[in-house]
């Protein structure tokens, strides 16, 4: 994104970083709802657990880690993003549920 600057020397073209964006990513049927997910640094993904049993979000990226504990149904765990790569979002109550995260700058 670029903003115009009108400065002393006339129009600059000054840079300015976009604003954050929130993703939603539900948990339901023991799923979550993507497979993958491509963010920016600095983006929050809301784990929203929508199903009937407790869930257990967390990263053991060796440069992002979290650990959301025990997800009820109905709660909502935000994670904001502040390194690039790629990370692995797991559940540790059911292995089988995998998300792919990829942020970048």
């Amino acid at each position: 994104m670029f903003k115009f600057v009108l400065g002393s020397l006339g129009l600059l073209l000054a840079a300015t970083a976009a604003p954050a964006a929130e993703h939603k990513v539900t948990q339901k049927n023991m799923e979550f709802s993507n497979k993958e997910i491509s963010i920016k640094v600095g983006d929050t993904i809301h784990f929203v657990n929508t199903d009937n049993v407790t869930h257990n979000v967390f990263s053991a990226s060796d440069t992002f880690q979290f650990d959301a504990q025990m997800q009820e149904p109905g709660q909502t765990t935000a994670v904001r993003f502040t390194k690039a790569g790629v990370f692995e979002i797991r559940c540790a109550m059911h292995p089988k549920m995998k998300l792919k995260v990829t942020a970048t700058p």
